[in-house]
């Protein structure tokens, strides 16, 4: 079995484990594509002159699409607060406490507690946003907001497993068709 073989089959079971880590809130698609930008720039001491292990075109590609995976668990509670009837108080309050929820998260519980805190967070500062300020709602009134930002960071948070998959897919299937 040639070297370039081996690596793109361990570049794939890496892969595979870096989807599953996206799922529970690590920077899995990242990972992926550190080790390929690494093993794109490795690539001329296993491969002949002028091949390439997956190609620039590919990891930029994977690359845009984990940006769109990170704005889109990013804004998820802030658009989900709108879709909610909430206050642009209470989006900030999603936005800062998905934040703020997903990084005490991952300190109080390794690997889950990422997303869950994030959850938690999310639905706190879209709730306390809506019940503070200006005008601000009864408990009930901003509990739809605060669900609904949650909503929308469960479905982000679904979307961004997926475009993993997509890029572990991508560059896995690149890496093959490059093999010589």
């Amino acid at each position: 079995m040639s070297t370039a073989l081996m690596l793109v089959i361990g570049f794939c079971f890496l892969g595979f484990f870096c989807v599953m880590s996206v799922a529970v809130g690590l920077p899995g698609t990242w990972i992926m594509l550190i080790v390929a930008v690494a093993m794109e720039l490795g690539d001329v001491w296993w491969l002949p002159e002028g091949a390439v292990s997956f190609g620039w075109t590919a990891i930029g590609l994977c690359a845009g699409a984990a940006v769109l995976g990170e704005l889109l668990e990013v804004l998820s509670g802030v658009l989900g607060t709108k879709m909610g009837g909430g206050s642009r108080r209470s989006s900030v309050g999603a936005f800062v406490g998905g934040l703020a929820g997903g990084v005490l998260g991952t300190m109080m519980l390794p690997l889950v507690g990422t997303l869950i805190g994030a959850l938690v967070g999310t639905f706190v500062g879209a709730y306390v946003g809506e019940v503070t300020g200006a005008e601000p709602r009864e408990g009930k009134d901003a509990v739809k907001p605060a669900l609904a930002a949650t909503a929308a960071r469960v479905v982000a948070s679904v979307a961004k497993v997926g475009i993993a998959m997509v890029v572990w897919l991508g560059l896995g299937a690149a890496a093959v068709m490059a093999l010589p």
